[in-house]
């Protein structure tokens, strides 16, 4: 697990934030969004030499993602990245491998695509991460 400060900036999250389309909301899954260029850039550069695939998952108070394992749900997810977009809530830590991912607005974690990982229910706030996978499609 690397944990990238700063990944992104408050404004950047923010927008993508912004962008979500809750019409197309399954569970936590909010799969009609929109990246910035310089977003999307940077994602494929941490990502290569496999292609990019992201969703947001938008958890209100209640919510929670149970333990699973990115590359069993999908053998083609060989990385996999969380990137907080949103402060203010409480509860919703990210676990990796039993370890608290401890990210603030704006950070992001990569970790290996066979880590088993969850996120605790959120108990106050909403919560918002851009989900992310290095995907190899061969």
């Amino acid at each position: 697990m690397k944990v990238y400060k700063n990944y992104f900036p408050d404004k950047g999250c923010d927008v993508i934030v912004g962008t979500a389309n809750h019409e197309y909301k399954l569970g936590t899954n909010i799969t009609y969004f929109s990246l910035p260029a310089a977003a999307a850039k940077k994602l494929k550069r941490h990502h290569k030499p496999n292609k990019v695939a992201c969703t947001l998952q938008w958890y209100e108070v209640g919510d929670t993602m149970g333990k699973h394992i990115d590359n069993i749900v999908r053998s083609e997810r060989k990385s996999s990245m969380s990137i907080l977009l949103t402060d203010g809530f409480e509860g919703g830590d990210l676990m990796i491998d039993g370890v608290r991912a401890n990210l603030e607005k704006g950070d992001a974690v990569q970790f290996d695509a066979s880590a088993e990982h969850w996120v605790t229910e959120v108990t106050k706030g909403t919560r918002v991460a851009l989900a992310v996978w290095g995907v190899n499609e061969d």
